[in-house]
């Protein structure tokens, strides 16, 4: 499918972008880091003094099953590799952690992913989830190595006087849930209501 603005498409390995290199990357997947990363933009503009990549317009990067997309996606390089990746503008991470769950999700305003440590910071309308369990707040911070997350709501400004608390769903486990399921006992059912004529 053509777009009608012009269309950036690089696969590249990192280490041929400003000497980026994927084995700086971690990943959940053994197999991910041994796929060719694809980003996809309508612009690119790559800064070799100041070690940075920013890609703008509907971008789309994936690596195996790490997947991003952004209005703006901007890669800080250092010495030891990439030192962050920061989506902003209707951001979405997505990534299998485990192959026998479903895939790790997250939208914000801004995501601040740092691959060496495994840290992803989700800033403004976040959101986190991973199957039925959902974790909503104004700021969610996530170790994915420690597998630690903290949430804090918004902080009240001079626009908004009430402040969003922070939100989490759990589901029930398979246990509770059938017994949730199953028919309660007669001793602890409702007696029928009777008519009267």
């Amino acid at each position: 499918m053509l777009r009608s603005k012009t269309q950036v498409i690089l696969s590249v390995l990192f280490n041929s972008v400003l000497a980026i290199s994927t084995s700086s990357l971690s990943y959940a997947l053994e197999t991910d880091p041994q796929q060719p990363i694809t980003i996809q933009a309508d612009s690119a503009t790559f800064s070799e003094a100041d070690n940075r990549a920013i890609y703008q317009g509907a971008v789309e990067l994936s690596q195996g099953s790490l997947k991003m997309t952004a209005d703006i996606l901007t890669i800080q390089n250092s010495a030891s590799g990439v030192e962050y990746l920061t989506a902003a503008g209707h951001a979405h991470y997505s990534q299998i952690i485990t192959t026998d769950k479903p895939p790790l999700e997250a939208v914000a305003e801004k995501i601040l992913y740092y691959p060496h440590d495994q840290k992803m910071e989700l800033v403004q309308s976040a959101h986190l989830w991973q199957g039925d369990r959902h974790f909503q707040g104004n700021h969610i911070r996530y170790d994915l190595k420690q597998r630690i997350l903290s949430a804090s709501g918004d902080i009240p400004n001079s626009k908004s006087k009430s402040t969003d608390r922070v939100k989490m769903v759990i589901p029930p486990s398979p246990k509770t849930q059938r017994a949730t399921d199953a028919t309660p006992p007669a001793s602890l059912q409702r007696p029928a209501e009777t008519v009267k004529p």
